[in-house]
């Protein structure tokens, strides 16, 4: 299925599979995010991923988070992904506080249910194929590995 297939706001769909799959890659976080030795954007920090969320309610629990179906989500499913991996998110920031260097949230012993529960919602999700405006696939694999190669060849 298109990502922009069905849903009133298809470009936010393509965040949420983007940041899902930033979530779910140490590897990137670790090299990207972390990386003192980069020039770092703005959208290359864990606080662009968390605003994101933020932007479309995620984070919002007097939100009826039902109401992001047919809009960015898909399903009842897709909500009740998301909603564990917002909570998870939420207590690593409860519990370290907010605008800290990203490498003190990676090295939260709680940093693991991040992982592990945004791999789950990227399962579902992430199987949206990504069509750019041209209706070409984007393969999303494809734009990490580029971003590491990049991050990389500043540091080397």
């Amino acid at each position: 299925m298109k990502s922009n297939e069905g849903l009133k706001y298809p470009d936010y769909r393509w965040s949420i599979i983007i940041e899902l799959k930033y979530l779910s890659d140490l590897k990137f976080q670790q090299v990207v995010w972390c990386n003192a030795e980069l020039p770092h954007l703005f959208s290359d920090k864990l606080e662009a991923t968390i605003e994101s969320f933020e932007d479309l309610r995620f984070f919002d629990e007097e939100y009826d988070r039902t109401k992001l179906i047919g809009t960015t989500l898909r399903n009842q499913h897709e909500v009740d992904l998301i909603i564990p991996l917002v909570e998870s998110l939420d207590k690593v920031i409860d519990t370290i506080g907010w605008n800290k260097p990203d490498e003190i949230y990676l090295n939260s012993s709680e940093w693991g249910k991040v992982i592990k529960r945004a791999k789950d919602a990227y399962k579902i999700i992430g199987q949206d194929k990504l069509v750019d405006d041209n209706g070409n696939i984007i393969n999303i694999n494809d734009i990490i590995k580029i971003q590491l190669e990049k991050a990389l060849k500043k540091i080397l």
